[in-house]
């Protein structure tokens, strides 16, 4: 959003606004947004996000480092203060966050006996640039609840489909 200048290194350390503002223009902000775009249209859900416009991120770059957070150290100090009154306190001060379940559990469960087959099919087995059995490993891994979702494991299997389905040999 807008000319982003260099981050400001000071002994080794990023300024906070910087750091901030960074993350708002550059890195955090638009995975956020696309993550909640996902995780509203799995949920059938018509959602705004009324804090992301152009005027607002501007002045959230502005804002001194000492207004964002409470003397008690807690985050968006300025915006609960400006939303009191309009809000109820127990909603604006509430610290435990409430999202979506994106579902993407139950989906990867859906999809392992396709992601199974394609494993031990022989394109996969004939696949001369992929480590099967590491690629097995990664798979299972990836249906551990406690692991790490990305999209590796998507990437893999996606790949033995469209080598299956148009009978690649790689």
């Amino acid at each position: 959003v807008g000319n982003i200048q260099p981050i400001t290194v000071t002994k080794g350390r990023y300024k906070l606004s910087e750091a901030l503002r960074i993350a708002r223009n550059l890195s955090t902000l638009p995975h956020l947004l696309r993550y909640q775009d996902r995780a509203s249209m799995s949920n059938s859900v018509e959602s705004r996000v009324p804090f992301v416009s152009k005027p607002i991120l501007n002045f959230a770059n502005k804002i001194a480092e000492k207004q964002h957070f409470s003397e008690e150290g807690l985050g968006k100090d300025i915006l609960i203060k400006a939303l009191d009154g309009i809000i109820p306190n127990k909603l604006a001060k509430r610290r435990d966050k409430k999202g979506f379940d994106l579902k993407r559990r139950k989906w990867i469960k859906g999809l392992d006996p396709i992601a199974q087959d394609l494993l031990n099919s022989n394109e996969a087995k004939n696949c001369s640039i992929l480590n099967i059995e590491k690629s097995k490993n990664i798979w299972n891994c990836h249906k551990n609840i406690n692991s790490q979702l990305n999209s590796y494991p998507w990437r893999i299997i996606s790949f033995l489909q469209w080598k299956k389905l148009f009978k690649i040999e790689i």
